[in-house]
């Protein structure tokens, strides 16, 4: 998905991508993946950086619909933030 949307400037799929990786992140941190990043994806980007993405892209896009989204997955940064 991010190797399409990124270059192509499809900004409401790239805020789609950011939720979901930070999701997918967030998933991950009880049970560690097994597979590489698929091709195009960019490596090492952090839980906080993708939520931040998003939302800077739904501010910027207008794409409030994803904010209740948005809001939980910044709920949950929080807490694990404040258990490390």
């Amino acid at each position: 998905m991010y190797d399409i949307a990124e270059p192509s400037g499809m900004r409401l799929h790239l805020t789609d991508y950011h939720l979901e990786m930070a999701r997918l992140l967030i998933a991950e941190r009880e049970s560690p993946p097994r597979v590489p990043l698929e091709k195009g994806e960019p490596e090492g980007i952090s839980l906080q950086q993708h939520v931040a993405e998003a939302a800077r892209l739904i501010e910027e896009t207008g794409y409030k619909r994803r904010l209740p989204e948005l809001q939980e997955l910044q709920h949950k940064l929080s807490a694990i933030s404040e258990l490390s």
